[in-house]
Formats: structure tokens, C-alpha cells, sequence
């Protein structure tokens, strides 16, 4: 897959297979919301969002950096060191004529609900989403999990987190 220059691609990772920011971990199925959770804080509003892929079952992300300084991969070599996959597994093809795949890990917290990626031209905003926990949640255990997400190369940009409290409603709440 060759990406265009004008359209940046993330890549959500993990060390178990894909986890996607829309569905809630920990909650029971009865509690889960329809809708994918979006932060709306202001200092993100109106800035672009960036669309999220899993990786392919198989696939997993070694060495990366972290979300305030995610590790720049900008050759083929350096992809396959970082990213690694089963036989069979294939990873996303990313143009490294044209782009630049970045790497982070972090702690998934038991409310957490995953990473938005916000570009707006100079700042990268990975937005980490969190909601209150329901009464009839399980008690589940953080897990270490990666985000990639791929920008026009050279693109000059600095990175910086912000903490965003989702709303969620508990079922029969």
C-alpha cells in the first residue's frame, strides 16, 4: 500500500493482536456504547483527526519509543527491525520515499479506551482517551499496547499528550 503525501495514516498496534480506540476494554458487553468514543476537548477541536487501522494479527511492534517522543522509522530495514510478523503475517506496505512511520508504546490503563491522533501541521496531539468505570466492570489489568501512525516525510512536528475523560453511560444508569 503506497500512501499519499497529503494523507496521514495511523496505525493502531499491539503486542496481542489489534485493539481498536471504539471499543471499551474491561466493560461488559452490556455497558459497551455503539458510537466510537471522540475527544472533545478544546484543545483539539477542529483540529484533523487522524484515521486509526489495526495491525494484522501476527504482527507486533518491538523497541518503539514513547508517546511523547515516538521513534521515527524512515527506511524498509529499520520497519522490518521494529515491527515484526509471523509467517504468514503480513504488515501494512508504507512508501518510505514519502513518509515517515512513527512508533510508540504505552500503558493501556483499565479505563483507557485508547489514542486519538490530532495533526495540525506542526503539533501531533495523541489525545488518550479514559472513562469512569461502570459498577458491574471486571477488574481488568493494564496491558502494554503501541500506536504508529505514519506523516509526509520530513514533516516537521512535535508531539505532546493530552488526558481526555470520555463520556460514557453505564447501561440501566
Amino acid at each position: 500500500m503506497t500512501l499519499p503525501r497529503s494523507l496521514p495514516l495511523v496505525l493502531l498496534l499491539t503486542a496481542c493482536g489489534s485493539h481498536t480506540a471504539a471499543t471499551p476494554r474491561g466493560s461488559s458487553s452490556d455497558t459497551r456504547s455503539t458510537e466510537a468514543p471522540r475527544c472533545e476537548a478544546r484543545e483539539v477541536a477542529g483540529v484533523p483527526r487522524v484515521a486509526t487501522l489495526g495491525l494484522p494479527p501476527g504482527c507486533a511492534v518491538e523497541g518503539a519509543g514513547s508517546l511523547e517522543a515516538p521513534l521515527a522509522i524512515e527506511t524498509a530495514e529499520a520497519y522490518a527491525a521494529h515491527v515484526r510478523c509471523e509467517a504468514g503475517a503480513m504488515p501494512p506496505a508504507i512508501d518510505f520515499a514519502t513518509s515517515t512511520l512513527h512508533l510508540a508504546s504505552y500503558t493501556l490503563t483499565p479505563a483507557g479506551m485508547g489514542v486519538e491522533v490530532h495533526d495540525d501541521g506542526s503539533v501531533v496531539t495523541l489525545a488518550r482517551l479514559e472513562r469512569s468505570p461502570c459498577p458491574d466492570d471486571p477488574m481488568p489489568m493494564p496491558m502494554q499496547t503501541s500506536l504508529a501512525f505514519v506523516l509526509p516525510k520530513g514533516a516537521a512536528r512535535t508531539f505532546r499528550t493530552l488526558p481526555c475523560a470520555i463520556a460514557h453511560r453505564c447501561e440501566g444508569r
